[in-house]
């Protein structure tokens, strides 16, 4: 299967997991999903970016999960969308 996967230019890792999903449900788990949110709108707003840019931009840096904490708790306070 390494020949192959390498030859088809795929991760190895890839090629087992498609596989595996083939023996476990046949060729429709092999079917790209669309995605949930297509077609919607995928950004924050100004401010919210505004933000993220000055909590990311901090040293020394905030860990990823507490920058979305501060970011979660401020589109809160501002009763905005909250990111994901």
């Amino acid at each position: 299967m390494r020949l192959v996967a390498a030859a088809a230019g795929m991760p190895f890792r890839t090629a087992q997991r498609w596989v595996a999903l083939y023996h476990q449900c046949g060729f429709t788990a092999l079917v790209r999903r669309r995605r949930a949110d297509r077609g919607g709108h995928r950004s924050v707003s100004g401010k919210i970016g505004k933000a993220i840019q000055g909590l990311a931009l901090q040293k020394p840096p905030l860990p990823i999960a507490a920058l979305y904490r501060q970011v979660r708790r401020f589109a809160e306070d501002l009763g905005e969308e909250l990111p994901s």
